[in-house]
């Protein structure tokens, strides 16, 4: 699915911001490059501070993939349901870049079989919480370098490309905030 391109869907975004092109790119390209400093919530237009993405179809998932490999310093996940194998492998290998990742997972969805937890949980340790408020952890969001948000209905699941199912990236610093504060309010609330 085509869309504008911004800094971290491919490797020129900087030099097509500041010029305002319309070129549209594929989250595929695979290329990894650092933000340019230039680039805010304030500076960029309404197709660059957000993404949408439907299912069924594969386009969600490979979106979160693109979304996690962009990724340089910190992800932190909240996630109900978490299966995915080719999302795992991305997860260990942005960890393997030095990319921290803490992950708050719902305590019941995280002991179904098909869950990746008892995968994950060797190499986060204290890194992951599994929520045992008596409320469902039904979040599916992640926040990358405290600069871009994933959110939406999708539960990063291999069932969920067969579902009607809706992803958002948001690059708005002010919602970017908004979730920033909801994640460690739970984080902490979960220590």
């Amino acid at each position: 699915m085509p869309y504008r391109r911004n800094w971290y869907q491919d490797d020129e975004p900087a030099k097509d911001i500041a010029q305002g092109s319309s070129e549209t790119h594929d989250i595929r390209s695979g290329s990894v490059v650092a933000p340019p400093a230039s680039v805010t919530s304030t500076n960029l237009s309404r197709e660059e501070l957000a993404s949408v993405y439907f299912s069924p179809s594969k386009d969600p998932e490979q979106n979160i993939i693109g979304f996690i490999q962009r990724t340089f310093k910190t992800l932190d996940i909240a996630m109900y349901s978490f299966t995915s194998r080719l999302i795992l492998k991305a997860l260990r290998e942005a960890m393997s870049r030095g990319v921290v990742v803490r992950i708050i997972l719902d305590e019941g969805q995280a002991r179904i079989p098909s869950s990746v937890q008892p995968l994950l949980t060797p190499v986060l340790g204290n890194n992951l919480i599994l929520d045992k408020s008596k409320y469902l952890q039904h979040n599916k969001f992640a926040i990358s370098d405290n600069v871009a948000v994933i959110t939406g209905s999708y539960n990063w699941t291999e069932r969920a490309q067969k579902n009607y199912e809706n992803l958002l990236i948001s690059r708005d610093q002010g919602i970017v905030d908004r979730y920033r504060t909801c994640f460690d309010e739970l984080w902490t609330h979960n220590l």
